[in-house]
C-alpha cells in the first residue's frame, strides 16, 4: 500500500524510496520480496483483496501456530501450562480474526499433538520449510516472542530454542531484534484464556 502511495503520482522522490527502504528492512522483507512488491505497486496490482489475505492466513496459519507451540517445551511450565497462554495471545492477534475461535482452538490442540514428544529442530525445520517468505518467517518470530513474553518470565531454554530459530529461519540480528521489539508492543493478555468454545 505504501509503494502504491508513493508511485501515485508517477515520481518517486529520494525521501520515498528511503521511506521505503526503511519499511523493508522493518519488515525484514529480502530484496526480491521489496521488488516483487514494488512491481505490483507499480502496475496497480499490489493490493490483496480481504478474501485473498483470508486464505493466506488460513493457509499459512496451521505452520505459524505450531511455530508458537514449539515454544512450550522450551518453557518451564510445559505444555499444558502454554495451550492456555498459547490460545489467549492467538486470539488477540489480528491476523487470527479471520478465524472462528473452535478453528483456532482446534489448530492449536493439532499443533501440541503434533510436536509432542518431537525434536524442536525438526519441527522448527518443518515450520520453515511450510513458511518459505522472509516476512512471513519474521512473523513466524514475533508471535513466538510475544509468547515467549506473555508469562513475564525468561528462562534459559526459551533463549536456546530462539537462537535454534534465528539460525534455521535464517534470520539476521537485525530482524531478530526487531522482532522482540515488536513482540513487546504487543498488548498484555490475560494469560489462562477462556476455556474453548
Amino acid at each position: 500500500m505504501s509503494a502504491e502511495i508513493c508511485v501515485a503520482d508517477r515520481e518517486l522522490a529520494e525521501s520515498e524510496i528511503a521511506f521505503l527502504d526503511d519499511m523493508q528492512k522493518t519488515f525484514a522483507l529480502d530484496d526480491l520480496e521489496a521488488k516483487d512488491a514494488f512491481e505490483s505497486a507499480r502496475k496497480h496490482s499490489g493490493l490483496l483483496t480481504l478474501e485473498e489475505k483470508s486464505d493466506k492466513v488460513r493457509t499459512l496459519m496451521p505452520a505459524f501456530v505450531r511455530g508458537t507451540a514449539l515454544m512450550a517445551p522450551a518453557d518451564a511450565a510445559g505444555a499444558d501450562g502454554e495451550r492456555p497462554a498459547t490460545r489467549s495471545v492467538l486470539r488477540a492477534m489480528p491476523d487470527m480474526g479471520g478465524l472462528t475461535h473452535p478453528e483456532l482452538d482446534e489448530a492449536i490442540d493439532v499443533a501440541f499433538e503434533r510436536i509432542s514428544g518431537k525434536s524442536s529442530k525438526a519441527e522448527l525445520e518443518a515450520v520453515a520449510a511450510e513458511v518459505d517468505s522472509q516476512s512471513d518467517r519474521y512473523w513466524v518470530t514475533v508471535y513466538v516472542m510475544i509468547i515467549a513474553l506473555a508469562d513475564g518470565k525468561q528462562d534459559w531454554r526459551e533463549v536456546e530454542f530462539l537462537a535454534n530459530l534465528k539460525s534455521t529461519f535464517k534470520l539476521g540480528d537485525s530482524q531478530m531484534d526487531a522482532a522482540m521489539q515488536t513482540a513487546s508492543q504487543f498488548p498484555a493478555v490475560k494469560l489462562g484464556g477462556d476455556a474453548p468454545d
